[in-house]
């Protein structure tokens, strides 16, 4: 959550929010987007799929 809070401070969106936005929405604007982005609530729902265990060499 603090990098999210990161990207949004420094106005980035390296997560590419803004396409999922923008797919889902008609009249899309960007300049819309950017003011709100800084505002956004963000939750995350993570799951974790661990394929392989142990060392490898």
């Amino acid at each position: 959550m603090d990098l999210i809070q990161l990207f949004k401070k420094e106005g980035i969106d390296p997560l590419g929010l803004g396409d999922f936005v923008r797919s889902k929405t008609r009249n899309w604007n960007e300049e819309e987007w950017k003011k709100e982005y800084r505002t956004l609530n963000v939750r995350l729902n993570v799951k974790v799929n661990l394929t392989e265990m142990g060392i490898r060499k």
